[in-house]
């Protein structure tokens, strides 16, 4: 990704130093949606869990740059949208996205997590 980057840049700036007139306002277009375009890539591959070990005390998370042990009671939100083939689980300042497709026994480890992870309660409307 970063060999894409460089060349796109490269080559912009190279095209317009052989003909002689380079366009600010196109090359700033470009390198924004370049920079949208990576941060849509590595923002999953940072955050998405490789390797997770759950059991009643603590919750165990592995993603490419850390590992997190965290308790249950510092597990502040778990959203399983049906239509995603990812899972969000929130704990505190940092939160993890957990792939359904990828993970051994994600089943078990969604019961697990609804188990001992507390849900806030809602209030009520009257």
């Amino acid at each position: 990704m970063l060999g894409l980057d460089i060349g796109i840049i490269g080559g912009d700036a190279a095209g317009g130093i052989a003909y002689g007139r380079l366009s600010w306002q196109r090359e700033a277009i470009s390198l924004v949606l370049l920079t949208v375009f990576n941060v849509l890539v590595l923002f999953p591959i940072i955050f998405e869990v490789w390797q997770v070990k759950a059991d009643k005390d603590k919750i165990e998370l592995k993603t490419m740059l850390w590992r997190a042990t965290k308790p249950w009671d510092q597990v502040t939100d778990f959203k399983n949208p049906i239509y995603m083939k990812l899972s969000m689980l929130s704990t505190g300042r940092a939160f993890y996205l957990l792939n359904k497709n990828v993970l051994p026994d994600y089943p078990i480890l969604e019961s697990i997590i609804l188990r001992y992870w507390r849900a806030p309660k809602r209030k009520r409307l009257r």
